[in-house]
């Protein structure tokens, strides 16, 4: 096994660049040190458990497949510095040695640290004034800005991201929009006041996100193959280094590239000329491109010092090097910095819905109705298996007085019945639809009994509302305690209170109920989150006063223990049987309920004059599954959304609630894209399961 010390540069490639009095040493000239200090090669280029904690069970860690994978590297360093001067190197070999050196230095987790602090800075420059700069408070919950998209698009589309994950432009912007809206949108309003606490929020995040960012590229390869292969494609020759002893970078390999000048190599380049890396103090391995004029050896010093960021070893101390010292990362701190304000200066952010898009005119709640419409209420009761006609009568007595003290008399036509039944799962697909439509199940025993359902029915070309009791909720509302009638009450109307959500839905859009996305992922998702605003709505306007909430946070933190447990159990099944549908089928399934019984909760709250704190639980739980910031967001979507209800002017506004079931999903592994041959498509990387898979390894061994 490794130790906690682990060396980003190899203590078997520091050898040769050791002080020549055999003491095992080497000068570094570090950034912000007046002097070069002589450090043993042990101690050089190392840092305590920088790519992995020692494993608590045995199975292999990043630093061990590290380690492993040395003795192969080693072979090729040796081959390569037994070479004479002039002579050619083998391209390949050359190419994975360097590809590998280059990412797994320190020099490529502090670059990104670096820049995600000169982020932090360049938007804090943004949220100085953020009403002048965004023109409204908070960014579109659906709807990317364009000129964002467009910033996004071209970031993605320079360095291949789309390429190299396989993953589609569009859902990477996405994916990326959702996560600084989630990560950044709260900071932003903070920022309002003073400038300082969110950069240093930011800046305090930075450089656990360096690592596990340096981490995961390691994880996927330890040379990776675009580099190598473009490292493949120059022709490679020992040169002399005579003057003065080559330095070695932290960076370990430099290149040239026509556009960026000198870089770090794991920066890559498209238009790569030269590559240079130092394999001792007298000799380098150069990379020319071919047709490129002959490499100047001479000054590959003063060069490599340039693109440093932290520091650099010799063999030998020199007043020379000392002037590069004082400097030391400057330049490539400030290329950063000039990326990230060239990217974001003159960007003005259009936040706001196009202007033809915006708000409708005619508030929601002013119904449309024919002359004709039957403004009576009248509905159906069908009992199966449950109660009499006694019953039916006092059931539906009770019920009137409910719709009647709900819901304005224009929704009375948009009520179909009420279907009471024993076997409650069967009666829930022998409901008359009026149209074709999936079988329907009920909730999951794990996540809670069913007890009642809305179903979409159309009667005479009108969508209407059709329910399905179970008999002993209907017992419950007739029949129970006081405390247990309110419970009856309080569900059903919450239902019925959704019909008349829906009326306004279909009175604004009639295009509503043959609605079609705008593509496969949109309408997978749709299918599963389109009610969760409806939850919301309805949790919020028939909230009872003094409602007392502990049991529904009592149940959320339940229901998301059990999801989780469940979905990272049939992924990790998924793994091994290879039921895909399955597992996606259970996912989705129990992600809307949490979407669901989360928004009800947070209409309840939203509900009251001073909406309360997340009991200490709950929060902690939702800390825990790392989706505290996420329901935080949900419900100032959700908040948001109400507040411009009644001038609700675009169907697809709604929809909004797909980017949080995309979230929740890629919490859980899952990455839904479209593909012209497949359709909808779901990445479902090995990461998400290593150690499980891991393991499994080492048993299926033993």
């Amino acid at each position: 096994m490794a130790g906690s010390g682990q060396h980003f540069i190899p203590r078997h490639f520091l050898k040769p660049f050791v002080i020549q009095d055999g003491s095992d040493k080497l000068w570094m000239y570090r950034r912000n040190l007046d002097h070069p200090v002589p450090v043993d090669r042990g101690d050089a280029a190392k840092q305590k458990h920088f790519y992995s904690k020692p494993s608590e069970d045995g199975t292999p860690t990043l630093d061990d497949l590290i380690t492993d994978y040395e003795t192969h590297v080693f072979k090729m360093v040796d081959v390569l510095r037994a070479l004479n001067i002039g002579e050619e190197a083998d391209p390949l070999m050359v190419g994975e040695v360097a590809a590998h050196l280059s990412i797994r230095s320190a020099h490529s987790r502090t670059f990104i640290m670096e820049g995600a602090a000169s982020m932090a800075q360049a938007i804090g420059k943004l949220v100085e004034n953020p009403a002048e700069v965004f023109g409204i408070e908070r960014l579109s919950a659906n709807c990317i800005p364009k000129k964002l998209q467009d910033l996004i698009f071209d970031g993605i589309t320079e360095n291949e991201y789309d390429v190299l994950s396989g993953v589609s432009k569009e859902t990477l912007t996405r994916v990326l929009y959702f996560h600084f809206r989630e990560n950044g949108a709260s900071m932003l309003g903070e920022a309002q006041s003073t400038l300082l606490p969110f950069v240093d929020q930011f800046l305090g995040n930075t450089k656990a996100l360096a690592t596990s960012a340096h981490i995961e590229a390691l994880s996927r390869t330890l040379a990776p193959d675009g580099i190598i292969e473009k490292l493949a494609g120059l022709h490679w020759t020992v040169e002399p280094h005579k003057v003065v002893p080559a330095i070695l970078p932290d960076c370990v390999c430099i290149s040239f590239d026509e556009d960026e000048g000198w870089q770090p190599l794991f920066l890559g380049g498209k238009k790569l000329r030269y590559v240079v890396l130092p394999v001792a103090p007298d000799r380098i391995l150069v990379g020319t491109r071919a047709g490129a004029d002959a490499f100047a050896v001479e000054g590959i010093n003063d060069i490599a010092t340039t693109v440093c960021l932290d520091f650099f070893l010799s063999s030998q101390r020199s007043d020379a090097l000392a002037f590069h010292h004082e400097g030391l990362g400057d330049r490539i701190r400030g290329k950063i910095t000039g990326l990230i304000d060239d990217a974001l200066s003159g960007v003005s952010l259009d936040f706001l819905p196009p202007s033809e898009n915006a708000a409708n005119q005619k508030s929601i709640f002013d119904l449309e109705q024919d002359d004709n419409t039957d403004q009576n209420l009248s509905f159906s009761i069908a009992l199966k298996d449950a109660g009499n006609e006694d019953f039916a009568r006092q059931l539906g007595d009770n019920l009137s007085k409910l719709i009647i003290r709900l819901v304005p008399t224009q929704t009375f036509c948009r009520f179909d019945g009420f279907t009471v039944a024993h076997d409650y799962e069967s009666a829930l697909n022998e409901v008359d639809r009026g149209f074709d439509a999936a079988p329907i199940k009920s909730t999951p025993p794990e996540f809670g009994l069913g007890v009642a359902m809305p179903l979409w029915v159309m009667r005479d070309g009108v969508m209407k509302t059709h329910f399905v009791l179970r008999d002993s909720l209907a017992a419950q509302l007739m029949f129970g305690e006081e405390a247990e009638r309110l419970e009856a009450e309080d569900l059903l109307a919450q239902m019925i209170a959704g019909t008349y959500l829906e009326s306004l839905i279909f009175g604004r859009f009639p295009e509503a109920a043959k609605f079609v996305a705008s593509d496969g992922v949109e309408q997978l998702l749709s299918q599963h989150s389109y009610n969760a605003f409806s939850a919301y709505f309805c949790a919020r306007v028939c909230a009872r006063d003094n409602l007392r909430t502990n049991a529904a946070e009592e149940h959320l933190v339940g229901q998301l223990d059990v999801a989780h447990h469940n979905i990272v159990a049939n992924r990790q099944a998924y793994r091994v049987d290879g039921n895909l549908d399955g597992f996606l089928e259970y996912t989705f399934e129990a992600l809307s309920l949490l979407l669901k019984a989360c928004a009800r909760l947070i209409g309840t709250y939203h509900s009251f004059e001073q909406p309360p704190e997340l009991p200490g639980d709950l929060r902690e739980k939702l800390k825990e599954l790392e989706i505290i910031d996420w329901f935080d967001l949900f419900a100032k979507d959700l908040s948001g959304f109400m507040e411009s209800f009644e001038e609700w002017g675009r169907f697809e506004d709604i929809l909004f609630t797909n980017r949080h079931l995309e979230r929740l999903l890629l919490r859980y592994g899952i990455l839904l894209d479209t593909h012209e041959a497949e359709g909808v498509y779901a990445h479902i990387p090995f990461g998400s399961d290593e150690a499980y898979l891991l393991k499994l390894e080492a048993k299926h061994l033993h």
